[in-house]
């Protein structure tokens, strides 16, 4: 395929950065293809996909969904709590004590909640 259309599909593959050797390096596959999605380290032992649609271009669902990479099994795991409301393209951020704050995104949402970790229990606001 053109490199036009690979650039445009929506993907599950991840890939990680080695900074001892420059070098990236395929790992664990999302549990579903993203765009748009936001990632951010909790603690040293994972990491959080939030949100995002499942398609770049046509009729793109936004997604209400967190997986979660677990460093010790090396896999992805979709959380059984969703996100108040599906969104793409927010700002996300992992707070000290293991939660991840979660604001705003397209389509124009002003909303912010916050996800507990290791639960995966919400409040939004």
């Amino acid at each position: 395929a053109p490199a036009r259309e690979s650039f445009m599909e929506t993907l599950r593959s991840c890939e990680v950065y080695d900074p001892a050797s420059n070098t990236w390096a395929p790992c664990a596959d999302l549990q579903m293809a993203r765009a748009g999605s936001r990632v951010v380290a909790i603690n040293d032992y994972c990491l959080a996909a939030v949100g995002g649609c499942d398609d770049v271009f046509g009729r793109a669902e936004m997604l209400p969904t967190v997986e979660v990479f677990d460093v010790t099994t090396g896999r992805w795991s979709l959380l059984d709590v969703q996100l108040s409301a599906p969104r793409t393209t927010a700002a996300v951020a992992a707070l000290e004590d293991s939660r991840i704050l979660v604001v705003g995104g397209a389509p124009s949402l002003s909303s912010a909640e916050v996800f507990h970790f290791p639960l995966g229990s919400s409040a939004s606001s």
